[in-house]
């Protein structure tokens, strides 16, 4: 306890103060609480990326990015670069024998899909029956095709010219297109003809036809 009058600490049963003589009464110290300090607590943090692996993703960003430019563009190294690593793809386009009448034709449409390259349409072919057996063989872009059964001029990707045999190629445009195989007769008066043939279509692809949808879609090309 405490001194009243000097605030002496003295023995819990003194009567007066050892110090000053005053008389005491049962003054008692109480321990002051002693609280906790206050502790702020910190958000844990994610751990910070590694290094390494936004590398990996930028390479691989990188990687995406230049494979869809050699796929899609028309710059002479990205056709190179789709010529070797593509495979070639054959197509029939005509039967083996065909008849065509007299002031008329027989059209064979194809198609081409995007991404094509080296693409081209070759064969053989022989008219028979009779001593005036030619034929005049086209190919034709879908718009040429329309303008040649109008009756007007056109610039075919091939034209045999009236002959009763030979031999078909034409090298057509990269991408995607729509074509026909004409097998003229009209400049004959009263002969049908029969013509043995065998055309087919052959180009290079490197990525499936729906990449190049996808890209015409998010581009709008």
């Amino acid at each position: 306890m405490l001194c009243n009058q000097c605030a002496e600490y003295l023995p819990d049963d003194a009567k007066f103060c050892l110090k000053c003589g005053q008389a005491v009464g049962s003054v008692k110290v109480e321990a002051i609480p002693v609280t906790k300090p206050f502790v702020v607590h910190k958000e844990k943090l994610p751990p910070a990326r590694n290094n390494s692996t936004i590398a990996i993703l930028v390479i691989l960003l990188l990687l995406l990015l230049g494979g869809w430019w050699i796929a899609t563009s028309t710059q002479p190294f990205a056709l190179r670069t789709r010529e070797i690593a593509s495979g070639t793809h054959t197509e029939a386009i005509t039967e083996k024998t065909i008849t065509v009448n007299s002031h008329s034709f027989s059209s064979y449409k194809f198609s081409v899909p995007a991404g094509a390259v080296n693409v081209t349409v070759g064969g053989q072919f022989a008219s028979r029956d009779g001593a005036e057996n030619e034929v005049q063989v086209y190919v034709l872009s879908d718009e040429a095709f329309v303008t040649w059964r109008n009756g007007f001029a056109i610039s075919p990707y091939f034209d045999s010219g009236k002959v009763a045999q030979g031999s078909i190629h034409a090298d057509l445009p990269i991408g995607e297109g729509t074509y026909y195989l004409v097998f003229n007769n009209n400049f004959s008066v009263k002969a049908a003809k029969t013509v043995q043939a065998d055309v087919s279509l052959r180009y290079n692809t490197w990525w499936p036809d729906w990449i190049f949808h996808l890209k015409d879609k998010l581009w709008g090309a």
